[in-house]
């Protein structure tokens, strides 16, 4: 299907049941409300679900106020290159509601005479769901699940009665990468402000921002945890190169709030001819002897929470570690007790040319 509008419509917009495999290119909708139903725009229960250089605005449903992938056989569901702005949810998902057991959220790059080539970045904006994930909500909890989000903007999304989690994301897939990323701005009534990833595997943050998020309890910036203690034994998270910024939460972990039993905070070294040119707008960056940026430093910056202004790694078993390589964690604050910029209980901490400077409790 593609180079569809839809507009104002008082049911679930567009529905496709029964197929294995769906694309949808250059659609957009409009002010289309499902109300007690799910997919505010879309809603699909292929096996296999392409969504390409598609908008939603003001559109709302019960699960995903804009896109809906409600079969939980869902092998696979592609977003790519779409806008999501000021869409609701009544359930979960104020933007994107997935059960595909492998989803992925990306860019799309075009040719045509008049612009060259040129990439259509993914952004969700500004969308709302009553229970959990403001923006992305994907809930797939079985071997093999995995979520990818390349180069996208989640921002000014939240959830909105009490006790919910995951402002911009909510995922309990295995295998979590975030990767080129924004999260800014988003907001949740529980935990994880900006990212909440209640899995047993893997979380990896490479080369993004993670700034200006806001949890009521714990984890502004990230919450990373699991159901139990055999699991988090399991969970490995890993930020590269990334900043996470002025985050806040009214409980631990300002910018991180985790249990996972590895924990590594470090650079990111670009590969050939994908390091930025000239002077880039944010980041610390690391160059050669001649002034060319090979790598980005992670940063810890401005972020509070009541315990572990920066990161709260709260992992006191055999084998746990927290390392800490390349990376500046300050001007962070503990407005209660301990750890303005780290607080941790791990059995093993390494520090490595980092600078943990500046920070309050």
């Amino acid at each position: 299907i593609s180079d569809a509008t839809l507009t104002a419509n008082n049911s679930e917009a567009l529905v496709i049941e029964g197929e294995n495999s769906i694309t949808l290119t250059n659609c957009t909708f409009n002010d289309c409300q499902a109300y007690a139903q799910n997919g505010g725009g879309f809603r699909s229960t292929a096996v296999y679900t392409t969504v390409n250089n598609c908008s939603f605005t003001n559109t709302s449903g019960a699960q995903g106020g804009g896109i809906a992938l409600s079969n939980s056989n869902a092998k696979k569901g592609e977003i790519y290159g779409c806008s999501f702005d000021r869409c609701t949810a009544t359930n979960q998902g104020g933007g994107i509601y997935s059960a595909a057991k492998e989803f992925v959220i990306g860019d799309c790059t075009y040719t045509d005479d008049e612009n060259g080539e040129y990439t259509v970045h993914t952004t969700i904006n500004n969308c709302t769901s009553s229970n959990e994930g403001g923006g992305v909500y994907q809930g797939r909890d079985v071997d093999g699940s995995s979520l990818s989000v390349t180069n996208a903007t989640i921002t000014g999304n939240q959830t909105r009665s009490n006790n919910k989690n995951g402002g911009g994301i909510w995922t309990n897939a295995r295998t979590v990468t975030i990767d080129g990323s924004t999260i800014s701005n988003n907001t949740c009534t529980s935990q994880g402000g900006g990212v909440y990833a209640y899995s047993y595997t893997l979380l990896t943050i490479t080369n993004s921002n993670i700034s200006n998020n806001t949890a009521s309890k714990s984890g502004g910036g990230v919450w990373f945890d699991a159901n139990s203690d055999a699991n988090r034994a399991l969970q490995v998270l890993t930020v590269k190169g990334s900043t996470i910024d002025g985050n806040t939460s009214g409980e631990n972990g300002g910018g991180i709030y985790t249990q996972a039993n590895t924990v590594t905070i470090q650079d990111y070294t670009y590969p050939d001819g994908e390091a930025p040119t000239g002077t880039p707008a944010t980041g610390s960056y690391i160059e050669d002897d001649d002034g060319n940026i090979t790598g980005r430093r992670s940063e810890i910056t401005n972020c509070t929470a009541f315990r572990g202004g920066g990161i709260y790694h709260d992992r006191n078993k055999s084998g746990s570690k927290l390392e800490i390589v390349n990376t500046s964690v300050t001007a962070c604050r503990a407005t209660g007790t301990l750890g303005g910029g780290v607080r941790s209980n791990a059995y093993a901490l390494t520090v490595t040319n980092s600078d943990i400077s500046g920070n309050t409790a």
